[in-house]
């Protein structure tokens, strides 16, 4: 780390203190995904550094070895007020690299050293015909989403970001590199989701099941079989009665249900179809389809938002459909993590759209965060393809 004043630590005058060395052999149990019970098994070492000029000045690593990846994370019992954090990752050949690109195609294939510039994770990368690597993040409690940056012509990546105020008892995000003999073996990992605690006994879960939803954005406008689909409640109830026959389980009803989005004046509790909407959600619950609801970031800033989730709550929604969240990438995490906390308290599943924070195993922490919408989410649309 650097501190503001141009310190960097730990550094000349710090000495390393207890090593603790710890093996791991458990498992998890989700309550959702594609295995009901995934090996926890890893090797973990905790090196403490001290300052000998100044006894309160301690920093911890804590790495672990798993079989699929590797991880560490840094640890300061008494803080360090604000700092930047100088991780950095050094390739040992000039692999090619592939980067996120938000709804776009990913960026690359390109070499390391053409890299030049930040880049958003996942970085994925094939050191190898055997070997692919995967550069990421897990438990980002708080501070800014990992960013990486290079320069052209070196294989070597910084964590890019703002400096953050690193409180006592601070645990920064863990820096995490999967590695598989293809890439469909980054994919099957769980390695991020185990790197992020059980839920918490405050919250009771045993309600989540996720399943397939239907959508409603792309029937409206649509006319078939002398039907013509809008957002109103016939079309809603047509599309409650296919779902049951499909045997989805849940409806989204998509932006604008409670008026423009956009609109400074539409009340998410009170628009003009929420009547609807509710006789809507009881309908579902005959037919055994839950309902989503999608909520703009306007009016969840402009109504008080744990009241309106609270009321969707009360109404028997499934879940929120949260969108175009505003503010800086840092803002954006804590009030994520606030939406995810508050949407698990009134029992309502919960999807971000948009340019949304991305995934770091959260959903193993909160069972009710089942997707985000990271890359893109309409795989009809063509934008993805360029």
């Amino acid at each position: 780390f650097k501190t503001e004043d141009g310190v960097s630590f730990p550094s000349q005058g710090w000495k390393m203190g207890k090593v603790i060395r710890n093996k791991v052999n458990s498992v998890w149990k989700p309550l959702w995904g594609k295995r009901a019970v995934v090996p926890d098994k890893y090797n973990e070492m905790k090196l403490s550094f001290v300052n000998e000029a100044e006894s309160s000045d301690a920093l911890e690593i804590v790495a672990r070895a798993y079989n699929e990846g590797v991880a560490f994370r840094y640890v300061l019992p008494q803080g360090a007020g604000s700092a930047l954090e100088l991780t950095t990752f050094n390739f040992a050949g000039d692999y090619t690299a592939w980067y996120y690109n938000g709804e776009r195609h990913n960026i690359g294939p390109e070499r390391l050293t053409e890299t030049d510039g930040e880049r958003l994770p996942v970085m994925t990368v094939k050191a190898a015909e055997d070997l692919y690597l995967a550069v990421h993040e897990a438990c980002l409690d708080e501070g800014e989403p990992l960013k990486l940056k290079s320069e052209k012509g070196r294989c070597l990546f910084s964590v890019s970001a703002k400096p953050h105020l690193l409180r006592a008892g601070y645990q920064s995000a863990w820096r995490v590199v999967l590695c598989g003999n293809r890439p469909g073996d980054l994919v099957d990992s769980h390695l991020v989701e185990l790197l992020n605690p059980e839920p918490s006994g405050e919250y009771d879960f045993s309600w989540v099941k996720p399943g397939v939803a239907l959508w409603d954005w792309r029937m409206n406008g649509v006319q078939w079989e002398g039907f013509n689909y809008t957002m109103s409640y016939p079309s809603w109830e047509r599309a409650v009665d296919f779902a049951a026959e499909q045997g989805f389980a849940y409806l989204v009803l998509d932006a604008n249900w409670y008026g423009p989005e956009f609109e400074q004046g539409s009340d998410p509790v009170k628009g003009d179809k929420a009547r609807d909407v509710r006789k809507l959600i009881q309908y579902g619950k005959q037919k055994g389809v839950g309902i989503w609801l999608y909520l703009n970031d306007v009016g969840g800033r402009n109504y008080p938002l744990e009241e309106t989730l609270k009321q969707y709550g009360e109404w028997g929604a499934a879940g929120v459909k949260y969108g175009f969240m505003a503010g800086n990438p840092e803002e954006k995490n804590t009030r994520t993590k606030s939406i995810t906390e508050m949407c698990a308290r009134y029992k309502l599943f919960v999807n971000f759209h948009d340019y949304p924070v991305h995934p770091y195993g959260q959903m193993r922490t909160w069972p009710n965060a089942v997707t985000r919408e990271y890359c893109k989410a309409q795989l009809d649309g063509h934008e993805i393809f360029y």
